[in-house]
């Protein structure tokens, strides 16, 4: 509460409209008057935004394809308990091996074509309201869909083991099946159920002023209109964006797990058309970047100064406690809105400790901004090996 207090008189002086350089920039978090963009409201025919999808997928249905059948289900099933079993086994080596569900999307069709030609098409309880066949024709295009999505199911990590890892590996305690499958249910599943989140339908929100931007993505304020809440959006452009899909999804990944208050957080994030639209806090006020371009050209005074970097380091002990190397601590980065809180921003140069195989190569490559790197930093470019001092 006391850092806010410091902070506050900053952004007074900001909003002053006797200060001429604050009636420029402020406008650009403060401006409620402008049109807002709204998404296509006219109605269009829905189809893939990805143009090999659109070319190649039709957007009309066959409803003569039988779906739920049992080759659909044995092979589904198969799957997606193979893909979770062998990507929890393998994760635990130094170099984890990943077994992506393209390939069981790829292995299932000669297989389903297999059992399509060997399968008895024999008709059961023929006659009955129960009657049903185990080869009810050709394997379609509905069936490996179906089974895609199995497999997408069970090809993740089941990420709450990790609780069960860390307890024995580190404090040399067993938990019993019981007490591990209660842990596994209500930290994985029960909280899912219960969390109350912000929809990922982009109808429900209505996009305002653009209130900052970059090389390939824009910030928008917007309304997220079942609470009225107001929100930011961050719209990024997966055709310009250079970073790779992974990447992004990580840092999507991230910002929706971390719970800190100096910490910005993720609410949601879904594709629109070829933007990935990212729901956070709105910070009113910008960056402190921004705000002293508006009213500080010469710095902020010494107590605001200890009062941000407190914050902020709070927020950087709470990543580096987690396991998170932020890698882009700048004034661009901490962000303040209208009650002096403040908080940390843009995890997408970040990396993880615990990565290995790949992910740990890309952490050991030189990211960020150079007129923003520590000492330290200079040393870990020579070596390439970053840690937590880099931050």
């Amino acid at each position: 509460m006391e850092e806010s207090e410091q902070v506050l008189p900053l952004l007074t002086k900001a909003k002053d409209p006797t200060n001429p350089s604050s009636a420029s920039s402020s406008s650009s978090c403060e401006t409620t008057e402008e049109t807002p963009v709204s998404s296509n409201e006219e109605e269009e025919e829905e189809n893939s935004p990805i143009r090999e999808v659109a070319l190649t997928v039709p957007t009309t249905d066959d409803h003569s394809l039988p779906v739920l059948t049992f080759r659909m289900w044995v092979l589904g099933s198969i799957s997606c308990i193979l893909l979770s079993f062998l990507n929890q086994f393998f994760w635990y080596r130094r170099e984890p091996l990943t077994i992506s569900a393209i390939s069981a999307q790829i292995a299932v069709v000669p297989l389903g074509r297999l059992m399509a030609a060997k399968i008895t098409d024999r008709v059961f309880l023929q006659g009955s309201k129960w009657e049903f066949t185990l080869n009810p024709g050709p394997f379609n295009v509905k069936e490996h869909v179906l089974i895609t999505i199995f497999a997408n199911a069970g090809a993740g990590s089941v990420y709450a083991i990790h609780i069960i890892t860390v307890v024995k590996a580190y404090y040399m305690k067993n938990m019993t099946f019981f007490v591990s499958f209660i842990v596994m249910v209500t930290t994985q599943m029960w909280s899912g159920w219960e969390k109350k989140g912000f929809s990922v339908n982009p109808k429900d929100y209505k996009l305002m002023e653009e209130v900052g931007y970059g090389a390939s993505a824009v910030v928008h304020r917007a309304i997220y209109l079942p609470t009225k809440q107001v929100v930011a959006i961050k719209c990024l452009d997966l055709d310009r964006c250079n970073s790779n899909l992974d990447d992004i999804r990580r840092e999507a990944q991230t910002m929706s797990l971390i719970d800190h208050p100096n910490v910005i957080k993720s609410f949601c994030s879904f594709a629109v058309d070829h933007h990935l639209w990212v729901v956070m806090p709105f910070m009113a006020q910008g960056s402190c970047l921004h705000l002293m371009k508006a009213a500080y050209p010469d710095g902020f005074e010494e107590s605001a100064i200890c009062s941000m970097l407190k914050e902020t380091l709070k927020a950087l002990d709470y990543l580096h406690r987690q396991g998170h190397i932020h890698r882009d601590v700048k004034a661009g980065n901490i962000l303040l809105d209208n009650t002096g809180e403040v908080k940390l921003g843009d995890f997408g140069v970040s990396a993880c400790l615990f990565d290995s195989g790949d992910r740990q190569r890309a952490r050991n490559t030189f990211v960020g901004t150079p007129c923003w790197l520590v000492i330290v930093a200079f040393f870990s470019l020579v070596s390439l090996t970053f840690s937590l001092l880099d931050d």
